[in-house]
């Protein structure tokens, strides 16, 4: 759907946000895939600029949808858009202290994008 850069736990993080495709009570749920970032090179916010870690998360899953990731500050995710993506999804239950969550307070999160599925193969 769109990605934004934020500041969690005084760290800079690019994350993308997509919906869920599905038939099923999950249907348009959103999930998010969390990446750290060198740097945000703006103030925080929806599309903000950042630079990215020559070997982190986000240029390594790039590479896997667009080779073209020479560049640690203009990584596009406009590849991506109207997509559809696998995903492993991740259920969260522990803070970012380690401490147990109650069970209500568990959600998903997507731990790794594994590839664009081609519209021929979705049915």
């Amino acid at each position: 759907m769109y990605y934004e850069t934020a500041i969690y736990f005084g760290a800079p993080r690019v994350i993308v946000h997509c919906a869920i495709d599905a038939s099923d009570q999950y249907a348009g749920v959103i999930v998010s895939r969390f990446y750290n970032v060198k740097e945000i090179s703006q103030p925080p916010g929806k599309y903000g600029n950042y630079v990215a870690f020559p070997r982190g998360d986000l240029v390594r899953e790039s590479r896997r949808f667009a080779k073209d990731t020479k560049r640690m500050d203009r990584i596009s995710f406009s590849h991506l858009k109207g997509k559809r993506l696998l995903a492993r999804l991740e259920t969260v239950t522990q803070n970012h202290s380690r401490n147990g969550l109650d069970p209500t307070d568990y959600y998903s999160k997507i731990a790794e994008f594994i590839r664009i599925i081609p519209d021929e193969e979705w049915i």
